[in-house]
């Protein structure tokens, strides 16, 4: 019998089989994020894997260390306090916008496009982020308002974890 999907609906058994797991999808990512870095001339520099990736890595292009990233942290949850205009909308209640908050504020939570976004305006920077998505793998964040101050580079391992970026010595 074909696996069921959420609601009962039956999906055939050799999509199962050919649809790649989640650690494959990652695996292929990483690949191909390493194809487009070498062609960019540019090398991940790591960052630790315990789910302030995307902090430590702000703190790295920051600070020269990945030591202050809970100081990056709370520059983005303070701008997003500061400024709910600009974050609010995309939660459905008051509550979950809430409750987002309070938990972005604890270590070891992911960071998100939110907290990226939040840091660019807080400390007028503009952040290149480089993914292992097979589309839109390039973005570009930058501030509004004043022009930016200074440049970061990131890697993002889609969906898991970010890394900095510096040109291959």
């Amino acid at each position: 019998a074909a696996p069921a999907l959420a609601g009962g609906a039956a999906c055939p058994a050799s999509d199962v089989l050919h649809s790649p797991s989640r650690e494959e999808a990652i695996l292929r990512g990483r690949q191909l994020l390493h194809k487009r870095l070498k062609l960019l001339r540019l090398e991940s520099v790591v960052m630790e894997d315990d789910g302030n990736c995307q902090f430590r890595a702000l703190s790295q292009e920051l600070f020269g260390s990945q030591a202050r990233h809970s100081d990056v942290r709370k520059v983005a949850t303070a701008h997003m306090k500061r400024h709910p205009g600009e974050f609010r909308p995309y939660f459905e209640a008051d509550e979950d916008w809430e409750r987002y908050l309070q938990g972005m504020a604890i270590n070891g939570t992911w960071g998100d496009e939110f907290t990226l976004r939040a840091v660019v305006d807080a400390m007028r920077v503009k952040i290149h982020v480089v993914s292992s998505e097979v589309e839109n793998w390039y973005l570009e964040y930058e501030p509004r308002g004043p022009p930016p101050i200074r440049e970061l580079f990131l890697a993002y391992v889609s969906p898991i974890h970010f890394n900095t970026l510096r040109p291959v010595r």
